[in-house]
């Protein structure tokens, strides 16, 4: 996507329909509704490793490969995936890990019904790689 403003958000509604691997192709008609919000944390631009961002997605519905596919579709695919990435991204090769990660994740519990979120810190990779905080 080139030179992402930081804080610049997405919404990504774009159905999907599991086709032969890989898993996510984007149609209107055929495939599932399927809703991302995705917002640029931050970006990252490095001599050899070129313009990449931290991107939080919010999924507001629960497709296979969803949030994977969606950043795909945009321009923002995950450094490391094999499946939607860039594995040619030159900061692929700084990540021992799939450049996605569920940073937190709030329910509702079924009894009592209170509020729940968990919140997981960074890979270690990541925190080395781009200088996040746990």
């Amino acid at each position: 996507m080139g030179l992402t403003p930081e804080n610049l958000i997405l919404w990504v509604d774009a159905a999907l329909v599991v086709v032969n691997k890989p898993a996510g192709l984007l149609t209107k008609e055929k495939g599932k509704p399927a809703l991302t919000i995705l917002r640029v944390i931050q970006r990252f631009i490095e001599p050899g490793y070129g313009d990449y961002a931290l991107v939080k997605a919010t999924p507001k519905t629960g497709r296979t490969h969803q949030v994977r596919v969606h950043l795909f579709t945009v321009g923002f695919p995950p450094i490391a995936d094999p499946l939607y990435g860039d594995e040619i991204h030159p900061a692929y090769h700084r990540l021992t890990s799939l450049g996605l990660h569920s940073r937190s994740l709030t329910i509702q519990h079924p009894q009592p019904g209170e509020i729940m979120k968990f919140v997981a810190p960074y890979y270690q990779d990541w925190v080395a790689a781009l200088g996040l905080e746990l």
